[in-house]
């Protein structure tokens, strides 16, 4: 298995489905049953994982981010109206992904910003000397 490659599927031509006829039927099955939602999951793993494998760099990032993908548009799936899964699937990766940059984006704390060893005046120490040089 490669890094750009989903867990599952290997490298083997057997393991990459055509495409799939009737969507929409699909789609309608899966709402009421969601093991009538595996032909879609084989059919977009592939794509979505190296979706997100490009965006987040790493093997483990992108094995999350293509779960959260799926758990969210089987949970959504009662809300699909689009006329193309394949571009309301991607919308979710796309979202997922975003929510894994926020997460990681550092978040700097007061006392980083501000060094209490800083030698130099503070704004409020600056404004007070400025005002007692008035007077």
């Amino acid at each position: 298995m490669t890094e750009s490659t989903p867990p599952d599927s290997g490298n083997r031509s057997a393991d990459v489905p055509e495409p799939l006829r009737d969507e929409a039927a699909i789609v309608e099955r899966a709402r009421r049953d969601p093991v009538a939602f595996a032909p879609l999951y084989r059919q977009y793993v592939g794509p979505i994982y190296r979706y997100c494998y490009r965006r987040l760099g790493t093997k483990e990032l992108a094995e999350d981010a293509t779960s959260q993908t799926f758990t969210q548009a089987i949970r959504g799936l009662e809300g699909f109206e689009h006329r193309s899964f394949r571009s309301w699937l991607f919308s979710i990766a796309y979202r997922v992904i975003i929510d894994v940059y926020r997460k990681r984006r550092p978040s700097q704390a007061i006392d980083d910003v501000f060094d209490p060893s800083d030698p130099a005046p503070t704004p409020e120490e600056a404004v007070l000397a400025r005002e007692d040089g008035r007077r």
